[in-house]
């Protein structure tokens, strides 16, 4: 068939020939509800000598249907039906459909049949996420006798579905991979997720994303040694259609050396309590604030120390009760602490008042002992030190593997990962690159020491008042957070490819962690005084971060900030709307047992 151009849509401009029953056959039509199936018959005929006879009897309104998909049959197709009632007839209808791929009728106007004529009846196709089947309904008060079908044609759609094509799997991994596809949208507004599972029934599916051509997502959660099928489906008004099935096996691993904090799901419920609060605060303190944490089920919360220890400085400074209340009160509320390691502001870079020091980072692992498992070393050195990723490595990270050792004398193991940047741009993601290609040199260079390689690396995502002024806005700088995790993940994947600790896997132990993140950078900020936005945006974030594999999360904070808008509290304790939408996220997911 000839194809043209129509208001940027491929269309094709011949009429298909449809069905005239001039063979002798039915041509595949059936009985779709009633009593009495269709048959041919040479009563009556407009053009040649046959048609379709459709019993009707009394009260009843049969259905009768095509074969499954007919050619060249879509949205926008005009179909032309001519149907005849002897002279005989009374009082009868006829309503043309179509069915679409769950088997739900959409008619078209009813129509009155002539006795004696032959009627034309006309329906466009609407859009219908995929045409399967071409049917006529006809409708009698109480007139019993047959009605004929002949010559059903119709044109071409004007709206053609997806051109859809599975891709490769890229990226496999122990328990996770990315799949990929190609769509051509033929000029319409489409969407495409992709099904997968353990058997062509696929049982789960990543979310719906617009697309225009290259499609490609992450899958998570995955099972080690398994092989699972995926393909791409797609949607735009002229219809759905998914690609070939496709598979990939995950990597068979072993057991991560470092224990089941590494394997957990639920951690990406997390928050915050700012260090100016030395002693945690509203969160430790206030007995409403500790049980609304605890029924957010938030799972982890980082906290840093504002001021020196005074063993180390004895005047302006944070004291050993302080810090051991905060520590104590998280782990109260039944939470993981993140302790972040100096510096963690402008005031503790290195020539600042409360320059951060080796001794006091050792001075925080040794007081923390067993109590933390885990650290964060610095906090934004970009924004507050003005460190590229190679100035963080030589000043900061090269501490890592020192304190490591120095935990272990102790008697106990500890995990450290950074930098905590405070952009995710094109320039942070290389300076994050060159301080793990750095990571990657050191290890090969110290006898293969684990020490050296992050635990995992975070970043903060906070949207500004260009991305939170409207729900669009800030879903388009949510969605590009996940894009900058993708990359991220892919060059972990690869950087790191073929390197093992104690036979497993070294990509798949540096984990990607967000812990800091809110929906403005304005303590005075109303706009999440509307549920509706807190909605929207804790669900956005939280779909964002587990469809990218990120694995630890902080929402930036508990009741640091007197009730103001980054908080998840008033100063009572008593809840705000955004932890309202929060809790309701967190405590409706089943991975956060």
């Amino acid at each position: 068939m000839l194809l043209t151009a129509t208001g940027g849509r491929a269309v094709q401009a011949a009429t298909d020939p449809g069905y005239d029953w001039d063979d002798g056959t039915l041509q595949g039509w059936s009985l779709d509800w009633g009593d009495a199936a269709p048959v041919n018959s040479t009563t009556a005929a407009r053009s040649g000598d046959r048609s379709l006879a459709l019993p009707v009897e009394g009260d009843e309104y049969p259905g009768f249907q095509s074969p499954a998909k007919p050619a060249g049959l879509g949205v926008g197709s005009v179909v032309t039906y001519y149907v005849y009632a002897p002279r005989n007839a009374r009082t009868l209808e006829v309503k043309p459909y179509v069915t679409d791929d769950a088997f739900l009728e959409h008619f078209g106007d009813k129509v009155d049949l002539r006795p004696g004529e032959w009627t034309t009846v006309t329906f466009t196709v609407p859009s219908v996420p995929n045409v399967h089947h071409l049917g006529i309904e006809v409708d009698s008060a109480s007139w019993s006798g047959r009605v004929y079908l002949d010559d059903v044609q119709w044109t071409a759609p004007t709206e053609l579905p997806p051109v859809v094509t599975t891709g490769p799997a890229r990226e496999v991994r122990s328990t996770t991979a990315v799949v990929t596809g190609t769509v051509d949208p033929r000029g319409l507004a489409t969407t495409c997720h992709f099904d997968y599972g353990t058997s062509r029934r696929y049982s789960a599916a990543t979310p719906d994303a617009a697309a225009t051509a290259d499609v490609s997502a992450k899958l998570t959660g995955l099972k080690a040694g398994t092989t699972y099928h995926y393909r791409l489906n797609c949607q735009n008004s002229g219809g759905r259609l998914t690609g070939a099935d496709a598979t990939f096996t995950t990597a068979t691993k072993a057991t991560d050396p470092r224990g089941a904090l590494f394997e957990a799901q639920n951690l990406i419920y997390g928050s915050h309590i700012g260090a100016w609060d030395m002693d945690g605060g509203t969160a430790i303190s206030n007995a409403t604030a500790g049980a609304n944490v605890m029924a957010a089920k938030i799972r982890v919360i980082k906290w840093q120390m504002w001021k020196p220890p005074c063993e180390l400085r004895p005047t302006d400074c944070q004291t050993e009760a302080q810090f051991n209340t905060a520590i104590d009160g998280i782990r109260r509320l039944g939470a993981e602490p993140l302790i972040g390691l100096p510096p963690i502001w402008d005031q503790q870079c290195a020539t600042a008042p409360d320059a951060w020091s080796l001794a006091w980072q050792q001075w925080i692992i040794r007081t923390a002992g067993s109590r933390v498992r885990l650290y964060e070393l610095g906090n934004e050195p970009d924004h507050y030190c003005n460190m590229t990723g190679q100035r963080y490595h030589d000043e900061l990270w090269v501490n890592a593997p020192v304190l490591k050792a120095y935990a272990r004398t102790l008697g106990h193991q500890i995990f450290i990962g950074g930098p905590g940047v405070a952009n995710t741009d094109a320039s942070t993601l290389a300076n994050v690159e060159t301080w793990l290609a750095a990571t990657k040199a050191d290890y090969l260079a110290n006898g293969q020491n684990r020490d050296w390689i992050p635990d995992f690396v975070s970043t903060h995502t906070y949207l500004t008042s260009a991305e939170n002024d409207t729900q669009a806005h800030a879903q388009a700088r949510i969605d590009a957070w996940g894009a900058f995790y993708d990359q991220l993940g892919a060059f972990i994947a690869t950087t790191f490819a073929g390197l093992t600790d104690e036979g497993f896997p070294i990509a798949d132990q540096v984990k990607l962690a967000d812990t800091e993140w809110n929906d403005t950078i304005d303590i005075d900020w109303q706009g999440n005084e509307d549920g509706a936005w807190t909605d929207f945006y804790i669900n956005a974030m939280f779909t964002m971060l587990r469809g990218h594999g990120v694995w630890l999360s902080n929402q930036s904070t508990i009741a640091s900030h007197n009730g103001g808008s980054f908080d998840l509290l008033l100063p009572d304790g008593n809840a705000k709307l955004l932890y309202e939408s929060y809790r309701t996220a967190s405590t409706s997911d089943p991975r956060n047992n």
